[in-house]
């Protein structure tokens, strides 16, 4: 049997539809960018993404492979590898696409895609 609803349980309900109808608005306030970083190393590349200064992910690049995410604008975004020419590759900036390349005494650097190599 189909009960109605009480007039309490609309009032409760009204805050929580109206929190849920300005959810797109904010996630617009703080647009989303796509950040990309390709292996174009001769070995597999072993990073740590760092967001906001946190871990966010363990990065294993394959040779030719991509790894990509979409990020809110502003937020920093770092890179820690292991054999890499430095010990954090950062700020980088969503929108822009990154590759390892290979560096001298066997280790990577991260350039963005149209800056030459070395």
């Amino acid at each position: 049997m189909f009960k109605r609803p009480s007039a309490a349980g609309l009032t409760l309900a009204a805050p929580i539809l109206f929190v849920l109808s300005a959810a797109p608005t904010a996630r617009a306030a703080h647009p989303l960018g796509h950040f990309q970083v390709t292996n174009d190393a001769h070995r597999v590349v072993e990073c740590t993404l760092l967001v906001g200064g946190h871990t966010w992910a363990y990065l294993k690049v394959h040779m030719g492979k991509t790894y990509g995410g979409d990020f809110t604008q502003g937020r920093l975004l770092q890179l820690a590898c292991i054999r890499g020419t430095d010990d954090i590759f950062g700020p980088l900036k969503p929108g822009v696409d990154y590759r390892f390349v290979d560096a001298p005494n066997n280790r990577i650097k991260v350039v963005a895609a149209g800056a030459p190599s070395l």
